[in-house]
């Protein structure tokens, strides 16, 4: 499904939503776009789970210097401390980004569209998003075990 950038997104907990960018005009240059995915609680989740199904933003030309020239992507996750740093080039298979918070902001720069060789240009964007129960989330912060307490 195509959707709208500059815009906050919830879900229920377990649905997954697709989300996906279609590549900007040449005239539309630089491409912006923040996308905020929360998840409040109860229902709609306490956790975010991101998969990249396709990837492609720029190109990677170095790891030390001025490493995506066309663009980029970033996510930053409320109370926590911005990191440098972001994705770009292709992925060839799908990635996972699993929360730490309830909010976290994916923001996707394209700076120069451009074709790369014969394989397309250098935007293609889908991701699926899903909200999990912090409770679900063994791997991360453990078992979580309710017991009774007896009076």
């Amino acid at each position: 499904m195509l959707y709208t950038c500059n815009r906050t997104y919830y879900g229920d907990v377990g649905k997954t939503y697709e989300f996906e960018l279609h590549r900007p005009k040449p005239d539309k240059l630089p491409f912006i776009c923040f996308i905020k995915l929360v998840a409040p609680g109860h229902r709609l989740g306490d956790l975010i789970q991101v998969t990249l199904d396709s990837f492609t933003i720029g190109r990677f030309a170095s790891y030390t210097n001025a490493g995506c020239p066309d663009g980029d992507l970033h996510i930053t996750e409320s109370d926590r401390p911005a990191v440098s740093g972001g994705w770009c080039g292709t992925s060839w298979a799908p990635a996972h980004y699993y929360s730490e918070t309830n909010s976290i902001t994916l923001l996707v720069r394209l700076f120069t569209l451009s074709s790369l060789d014969n394989t397309g240009y250098n935007f293609d964007f889908r991701l699926g998003y899903k909200m999990l129960n912090r409770n679900r989330a063994v791997v991360r912060y453990g078992e979580q075990k309710m017991f009774a307490s007896k009076s």
